[in-house]
């Protein structure tokens, strides 16, 4: 009987060995694609704030202390 089913116990342990190693890489690649998303959200409001500050009509607006009418 232990014999009948050595082939499926081996097949079995090997499907969770193999399940262990995948949710370790996809771990892994979840913390690697958080830090890559805070990179990118942390540059894109840093190069948000400075194309404000220094668009025309920004520099424009402080310097008249008037708002610019958008062209339609």
């Amino acid at each position: 009987m232990n014999t009948f089913l050595a082939a499926p116990q081996r097949k079995l342990s090997n499907l969770e060995t193999e399940i262990s190693r995948l949710q370790e890489r996809l771990r892994a690649l979840s913390s690697e694609c958080e830090r890559a998303k805070a990179y990118l959200d942390a540059h894109h409001a840093l190069m948000s704030a400075i194309l404000q500050r220094f668009s025309p009509k920004s520099s424009l607006t402080a310097y008249l202390g008037t708002d610019i009418p958008s062209e339609a």
